[in-house]
Formats: structure tokens, C-alpha cells, sequence
């Protein structure tokens, strides 16, 4: 490992200021990986680009040495910076902006968000690259419905609403309670008519998928009728038929519908990012 003695090379080749420490000649780069490659949106063949904090640690003391966005070319992942020749060095990063404090804002978005870290790091730990293997922070929302075996037999579902507290940070660097969730509010995820006439089950496409880790409420309008348009079981068309959930993180949470002419059953499939098997649980 060879050393370079002048830090403002460092200085140089970082964006942010770093510590006036010595520098090596090996330049940081790191090793990505996103975990639940076949249900998730983002994998390792479409992550193009991510959000990097390095904070660097010596004696107690903890300064930011980058915060820069990294971009993959040749399928290499490399920074702007050298490694230091002492200290240690903690990395926080995602797909999305890493604040100096080593938060991702999220907001109300409704798209796929994964975050990573790797901490107590130095040059001689980390060859040829320092790893990081990105987790999902959000749970996804699947609908699929189907009416029972009986002939004629139709339900029309208008609208699928989730109420939720919505997710407006995550701390990268806690262990644990990384989510800062915002206000409760009921928000749209299906509007249309769905209309459901088969015993085999139809996906309910949705406009959003993505609620942040929390128990909800799942709102569904619909109603039944028989082949001549008789409303066979209360109308949920203005009351929604409540249903209770909650979603975890990295997972698909799946809401299978069965209309039957005397009752709505509710069996959630919890299925992991990864593809895991399902787990069914009937709700009551």
C-alpha cells in the first residue's frame, strides 16, 4: 500500500473537504449487491447509480470525508477518493440522496428505495472493494380477486385506498426505528372498475405499490350482483370493506379477494422481495 504524504491530494480529488490526514494510493471503490432480485424493482442489472456518505473515524472523532453520488461504468463502482493510511471508515448509501447525516428523504414518493451500509472499515479490510448489499425499506401492495364458483355471480371493484401514516425519512445509520413517518391520510391506489367474473384469480392493477413499513388500513369499494344486476351482499360501493394489515419491510404483501353471495374472504400472501414462499394468513 503505497502512501501519498500530501493531503491536498485528497482535497483534490474529494468533493467534500476531508480530514488533513495521509492518503493512500488506492482509491475507494465498493462491491453492490440488491438483495430480492425477483420481485423488486430495483436489481443489480438497473441500479445505475447511488448516493455514497463516507464518514471517517479516528480517535473518537468522526468527519465526513465524501458525499458524492457514485456511477457505475464497466460494471465497476468507483469513487472520487483515496483511502486514508489510518482510521477507519463508515459508509451509508441508497439509490436515492444521502444527507450528511446519513438520512434518505423519501416523502410521499411511490417508487423502490434500498439502502446499504458498511462501517469500521479501512483499506487493507476492504480489497478489492468495500461491500454493499442493498436492502428494500419499503413494503409493496398487490391486489388479486376472484368471485367463488357460482354461476353468474359478478363484483366490481371501484376503489382501493390505504390509510397509513406517510413515510417521510429513513435513517440509514440506526440499527433499528430508522423510519420518521408524517401524518395519517387515506391515499388512492386503485379508481376505476375492475369487474371481477371469474374463479380464477385476476391481478387488480394498481396506480402505486408502495407503502412504508407500518400497520394500515386497506379500504375496498365494491359490490356483488347476480348476472341481472341484483346487489346480492351490503353495498361497499360508499362503505368500503375494511382491511387490516401490516406490511413489513422488503416484503409483498398480496390481498386475495374471493366474492362469494353471502360474504368478502380476505387472505393476505406475505411474500419476501427475494421470491421466499408465501405465507398465508386468513383475516377474519
Amino acid at each position: 500500500m503505497f502512501v501519498i504524504s500530501a493531503a491536498v491530494i485528497a482535497l483534490a480529488a474529494c468533493k467534500k473537504e476531508v480530514p488533513s490526514v495521509e492518503i493512500t494510493s488506492t482509491p475507494i471503490s465498493f462491491g453492490v449487491y440488491t438483495q430480492g432480485q425477483t420481485r423488486a424493482d430495483v436489481t443489480n442489472d438497473n441500479l445505475a447509480s447511488i448516493g455514497v456518505l463516507a464518514k471517517y473515524i479516528k480517535d473518537n472523532d468522526t468527519t465526513i470525508y465524501f458525499n458524492e453520488t457514485i456511477e457505475k461504468a464497466a460494471s465497476e463502482w468507483k469513487s472520487n477518493c483515496y483511502w486514508p493510511a489510518s482510521g477507519t471508515m463508515d459508509f451509508y448509501a441508497s439509490n436515492k440522496t444521502v444527507s450528511d447525516a446519513g438520512v434518505v428523504t423519501v416523502g410521499s414518493i411511490d417508487e423502490d428505495v434500498v439502502v446499504a451500509k458498511a462501517t469500521n472499515k479501512t483499506c487493507s479490510s476492504s480489497s478489492p472493494a468495500v461491500a454493499l448489499s442493498f436492502g428494500h425499506i419499503f413494503s409493496k401492495l398487490a391486489v388479486k380477486a376472484q368471485v367463488a364458483d357460482e354461476d353468474g355471480l359478478k363484483a366490481t371493484i371501484t376503489k382501493i385506498e390505504v390509510s397509513a401514516q406517510a413515510p417521510a425519512s429513513y435513517d440509514i445509520t440506526k440499527a433499528s426505528a430508522n423510519w420518521t413517518l408524517g401524518t395519517e391520510a387515506s391515499e388512492t391506489y386503485y379508481s376505476g372498475t375492475k369487474e371481477i367474473s371469474s374463479a380464477t384469480p385476476t391481478d387488480v392493477v394498481l396506480t402505486k405499490v408502495y407503502v412504508a413499513p407500518q400497520d394500515v388500513t386497506v379500504n375496498i369499494y365494491c359490490e356483488i350482483t347476480t348476472k341481472d344486476g341484483e346487489t346480492v351482499l351490503a353495498d361497499y360501493s360508499t362503505s368500503p370493506k375494511a382491511v387490516q394489515l401490516t406490511m413489513t419491510e422488503g416484503k409483498t404483501h398480496t390481498i386475495n379477494l374471493t366474492f362469494n353471495a353471502n360474504r368478502i374472504e380476505f387472505i393476505p400472501a406475505v411474500t419476501d422481495f427475494s421470491g421466499a414462499d408465501d405465507k398465508e394468513e386468513t383475516i377474519k
